[in-house]
């Protein structure tokens, strides 16, 4: 839907400066606001100490708020179209891209900031990058992905110190010396604990202008000898700059890699076409490829909403059968229901919607207005035929009765959907599935109730009346 604002998460590489992530992200505020469409941008870059968000400098978000809609020539999706282009260019960096209310929800079902994703799980990093390539470039190949995120793609840069043991043992020196060396120069060693107004303040001491960023400067690092003489470290180590992922996952205490994409079109069906080249795909044993994303809660939310469903039907034809003191009437009702959602899925299907949540909203309310309705009417043409008028007869006099009732219903049902239906207001976008499913069912179930409901219940009667009558004459 178009809420008028978008939500553009960034992320550099690990260990990126908070000054170095704040310039960065005035390029791309300038970038936004050069934008017509733009009407404001908030950004954040990382997070407090004390909050809910745990991020680091390398992460931020940008909420860019948009003019009116009838004040800018791109809706929501083209403007995010536009800045994945104007953002290509930071080849570095990985952009996410949300509606805002669709991010939370995304999160809240899957823990994933996206709707679609396939998660790689296995032992070694540097073999699940490398599928994670290989997944990557399979989902290119797809027309209906879109905008994939592979994080594996930001690497972060890690020294590593290859200790020599016999230079060690010459200079009397152990593994914890050169450990508490590196230590004192990067984070520094707590010395001691000043107390200062009742408030324990630890004491740091560290190397003064001491780097740590290149090889080179990890190796002149001084180190002090079990004689009292300095070495620097390059003659007892040999140090290499590598390349590793920024962050590496872990569920159920196994190693997994998700990359994110966007899914066009049917979700079900892209997500069962990956799911298959997923499984015809060569994975080393002990690795394995799943989709991920709220897809698969999403299918899981079918499947107990159609339980959900059934049983309630199942409770509605009880208490329908306790009320109406009969099991042929209800199960008349309830031939009501197909009918009516048959209309409203019609309905869904000639307007371009595709399935969500609020049409099986609309499916819960349409057969709540279809029983409502079926009961209407046999209470009514029970009634006129415990007054004394045959079947055919009373069933006619009850339409004649309730006809008026139910079409008034029908009709200011239909009328407080119209500003939804003609899409006033913001966020009309939710609710216009679930309006045109309610509005096609009221049009079918008033068929239902009114011609195919008396139809299964006086033809029988009628027919089995007229055979009688035959045989008596």
């Amino acid at each position: 839907m178009d809420e008028g604002s978008i939500l553009v998460e960034y992320i550099m590489p690990p260990g990126t400066s908070l000054q170095e992530s704040n310039r960065v992200g005035n390029e791309l505020e300038t970038i936004a606001l050069a934008q017509k469409e733009v009407q404001a941008v908030y950004r954040r870059t990382g997070s407090p100490e004390i909050g809910y968000q745990i991020e680091g400098p390398h992460r931020g978000e940008m909420m860019m708020k948009l003019k009116p809609l009838h004040q800018r020539s791109a809706s929501a999706d083209e403007m995010m179209k536009r800045f994945r282009h104007l953002y290509s260019d930071y080849t570095s960096m990985s952009f996410l891209f949300h509606h805002p209310t669709q991010e939370k929800m995304d999160e809240s079902f899957s823990g994933l900031p996206a709707l679609f994703g396939v998660t790689i799980y296995g032992d070694d990093s540097n073999k699940l990058i490398s599928l994670s390539n290989q997944v990557e470039a399979m989902l290119k190949s797809k027309p209906d992905i879109s905008n994939i995120v592979n994080n594996t793609k930001v690497r972060s840069n890690q020294l590593v110190v290859h200790l020599n043991n016999s230079a060690l043992a010459m200079y009397g020196l152990s593994a914890m010396d050169v450990n508490q060396a590196l230590r004192a120069a990067g984070l520094g060693v707590q010395a001691t604990t000043v107390v200062h107004q009742q408030e324990s303040i630890p004491v740091l001491l560290h190397w003064k202008n001491q780097s740590m960023s290149r090889p080179e400067q990890v190796g002149d690092l001084p180190i002090v000898t079990a004689t009292g003489d300095w070495i620097p470290l390059k003659r007892v180590a040999n140090i290499q700059m590598t390349s590793v992922a920024s962050s590496v996952t872990r569920l159920n205490g196994q190693r997994q890699m998700t990359l994110l994409a966007e899914a066009d079109g049917n979700l079900m069906a892209v997500a069962n076409d990956v799911q298959h080249t997923l499984n015809q795909m060569d994975f080393p044993k002990g690795y394995s490829a799943v989709v991920s994303g709220q897809y698969p809660v999403i299918m899981e939310t079918i499947k107990h909403f159609a339980l959900t469903a059934f049983l309630a039907i199942g409770l509605i034809y009880l208490l329908m059968v306790l009320q109406l003191a009969s099991w042929k009437q209800p199960l008349a009702i309830l031939t009501a229901i197909p009918i009516t959602l048959a209309g409203g899925l019609i309905a869904v299907l000639l307007t371009g919607h595709g399935l969500d949540a609020s049409i099986g909203m609309g499916a819960l309310t349409l057969i709540g207005i279809a029983v409502n309705n079926g009961i209407v009417l046999i209470n009514e043409a029970n009634r006129q035929s415990h007054l004394g008028l045959a079947t055919l007869e009373a069933w006619q006099q009850a339409i004649h009765l309730r006809l008026r009732p139910i079409l008034m219903t029908v009709v200011t049902t239909i009328v407080s959907l119209l500003p939804i239906l003609i899409g006033i207001g913001g966020a009309s976008e939710i609710f216009q599935p679930f309006s045109w499913m309610v509005l096609g069912g009221l049009i079918t179930g008033v068929i239902g109730s009114l011609i195919v409901l008396p139809l299964l219940l006086v033809a029988p009667c009628h027919l089995i009346l007229k055979k009688s009558e035959t045989i008596h004459v």
